[in-house]
């Protein structure tokens, strides 16, 4: 029985599967995209988990529940955008969504691929993190299509997010490329009305069909004897893009006239930005505005017109000037008078998300035009505001988290053995956030695997130090197993830390490779990592229950004195996974409470562990646990010398 059932409600149509042509409904830009994708007749989706992407495919997921749809979480980006690509190769629409640093790992393939085009329609849909809130850098998408010579449309609402999915697919197949849709944070979390449309009916599915010469000799190579063959013909499709689409789609239009000395090119979300900036400064009939839904390639006659007769020229874009080192180039060849004013020279702020104060001022400065101290003092009193509201809280691990016991662990064995400065090499998962205290043990994090890359080089580097890899079971899958491979290949001697609970829990619980279950609900093999790693001949393989604190920590220690590469598998259930499954099967949690006469005030539970679930009762010198937050996991009973926690 699910909480509907057990509040005696009807469980809710999910919005995938509601059939309300022409109803309007309010949703995120992931889910439009994904209902866009399903009225599409989308029949393969692939990706991995990544902040602010990863609920496109969780809304797939549900689609697929009622039509033969195959949606998984692949192992990397690598394979999402492969797996798409074969199947708009047997003629089927395909999608492959990640966050802006998953394109990086798909480069390789995408470089190539876009030679030779596709068949069946498909979508690449990359959701940046501008201001990096979930990431590890900001990055501009739309910088490395240009690179590869893509289309790349830019919603400015989750509505027209939709629109353009659908659309995308009809221009995918009848100029047979593929194309980028960019989202970014606000778009891809931001919420309002879309227009529902129809989904696709029993019997639509599409007979996959496959030929090595579709068209063209041997259309599906691109190597020596033929790359440059397909590159022209990339250019000649490209070019079809330009005069059958860009320059004629209704999508890039421009507002208020074009008889205004004063323009504003603005694409994305920048364009509902600007449009509140304009109103707040009350200039919203007085500034012509271009918007731009192609921001490569640019509608060049557009541009051209635009730029007639105008004095100033602003241009406002989330992320790099691409928008602006484009029409740049244009206003040069054309001798336009125009100043072109932007982020290349330092008019727009950079780095971070491009808020409603930073536009105003903007437009304020380059337009000459004075603002109230209400608009320009408007960020300063709304931050005031949420930070009042907003309790301090520190950046931990959940109670009972299975990363957490398995720090404290390492830690003891880095007591034990002695060893003092460790290099310990963080990568990216719950398990980072042992970088604050009271750990606080991580020496780097940048990007998927790179941690594990990374103890290859410092171990050949000949540093004294012991070096330690910090690794989670998916992010293992995605980019580690190649570094480990490495190490052994060429006796690398560190020790590799594999924090194993089963689920991509930081993205929101999705399931990794050693999971037994796919992302429609479907059961599947699953990759176990421990006869995985033994495979590779490392001399030291070996795993542990996460909640055994000793056992791991005399597995640390073991891996510690090996003389080559060595890895720790350390295992145990997510917390919050492990809460879910206990209520669905109606069984009690435990949780500990500290015996007053037995706690001596020694902090040890604080300082060294530091669950979520303790509070240090200052005034009593003794620690209490919360028993709404404690999780019954035990490793606090382990941790005290004074056995003073026990079982309530």
């Amino acid at each position: 029985m699910d909480r509907w059932e057990e509040r005696g409600k009807v469980m809710p149509q999910h919005l995938m599967t509601i059939r309300a042509p022409g109803q309007k409904i309010m949703m995120t830009g992931n889910e439009a995209i994904a209902r866009g994708a399903l009225e599409a007749g989308v029949e393969v989706a692939a990706a991995y988990p990544g902040t602010p992407s990863t609920e496109i495919l969780e809304n797939l997921a549900q689609g697929a529940q009622e039509w033969p749809i195959h949606v998984e979480w692949s192992v990397n980006e690598k394979v999402a955008f492969e797996v798409a690509f074969g199947a708009s190769m047997a003629g089927k629409r395909a999608l492959v969504s990640m966050k802006h640093e998953g394109l990086n790992v798909m480069l390789d393939s995408l470089s190539k691929m876009i030679y030779t085009g596709v068949k069946g329609g498909l979508l690449l849909v990359v959701c940046d993190d501008p201001h990096a809130t979930s990431s590890s850098n900001e990055q501009d998408s739309r910088s490395l299509a240009q690179f590869v010579d893509m289309l790349v449309f830019e919603p400015s609402s989750p509505e027209e997010a939709k629109r353009m999915v659908i659309e995308g697919y009809e221009l995918s197949e009848r100029l047979r490329t593929p194309l980028m849709i960019r989202s970014v944070t606000r778009i891809s979390h931001g919420k309002s009305g879309v227009q529902m449309g129809p989904l696709p009916g029993p019997g639509q599915v599409r007979a996959p069909f496959f030929d090595r010469h579709d068209e063209i000799r041997d259309r599906w190579f691109c190597c020596a004897f033929n790359h440059l063959e397909k590159h022209r013909a990339h250019h000649e499709t490209m070019k079809r893009v330009v005069e059958e689409f860009v320059e004629v789609t209704g999508w890039n239009h421009v507002e208020n006239g074009n008889d205004s000395p004063l323009g504003v090119v603005a694409s994305g979300i920048a364009y509902n930005i600007l449009k509140e900036a304009l109103e707040a400064l009350g200039l919203a009939e007085d500034v012509s505005v271009l918007k731009i839904a192609t921001p490569y390639p640019l509608p060049g006659k557009r541009v051209r017109s635009f730029l007639d007769g105008k004095e100033k020229v602003l241009v406002l874009e989330e992320g790099d000037p691409v928008v602006e080192m484009q029409l740049r180039a244009y206003a040069q060849n054309e001798g336009a008078k125009a100043t072109i004013r932007g982020q290349w020279g330092g008019d727009v702020p950079k780095p971070g998300e491009l808020t409603f104060e930073r536009c105003i001022e903007t437009i304020g400065k380059i337009f000459d035009v004075p603002m109230s101290p209400r608009v320009s003092d408007r960020e300063v009193l709304e931050r005031e505001e949420l930070l009042s509201l907003i309790p301090e809280r520190a950046l931990t691990m959940c109670p009972g988290c299975p990363h957490r016991a398995t720090h404290y662990a390492l830690m003891q064995a880095l007591r034990a053995l002695k060893i003092k400065k460790p290099i310990i090499l963080g990568d990216i998962g719950c398990y980072e956030l042992s970088h604050e205290p009271p750990f606080d043990n991580i020496d780097s994090i940048y990007n998927m695997g790179a941690g594990v890359g990374l103890a290859n080089g410092l171990a050949q580097s000949g540093v004294e130090n012991p070096v330690i890899a910090l690794i989670g079971d998916s992010t293992l899958f995605h980019a580690g197993l190649p570094a480990f491979i490495n190490a052994v290949h060429n006796r690398a001697r560190f020790l590799m830390l594999v924090f194993d609970n089963g689920t991509t829990a930081m993205t929101g619980h999705q399931p990794p490779p050693n999971a037994s279950m796919m992302p429609s609900g479907k059961a599947c093999p699953s990759i176990p990592i421990l006869p995985l790693l033994k495979a590779t001949g490392a001399p030291y393989v070996v795993a542990t229950s996460a909640f055994d604190t000793q056992g791991t920590q005399k597995a640390i220690e073991e891996g510690l004195r090996c003389k080559g590469p060595a890895a720790v598998i350390s295992q145990g259930p997510c917390a919050l996974e492990s809460r879910k499954a206990r209520r669905k099967q109606k069984i009690a949690r435990a949780s500990y409470s500290v015996d007053p006469e037995k706690c001596t005030g020694c902090r040890l539970c604080i300082d060294r562990f530091g669950c979520a679930a303790f509070v240090w009762h200052e005034d009593e010198k003794h620690c209490a646990v919360d028993p709404i937050l404690c999780d019954g996991c035990g490793v606090c009973a382990q941790v005290c010398p004074k056995e003073a926690f026990r079982i309530s």
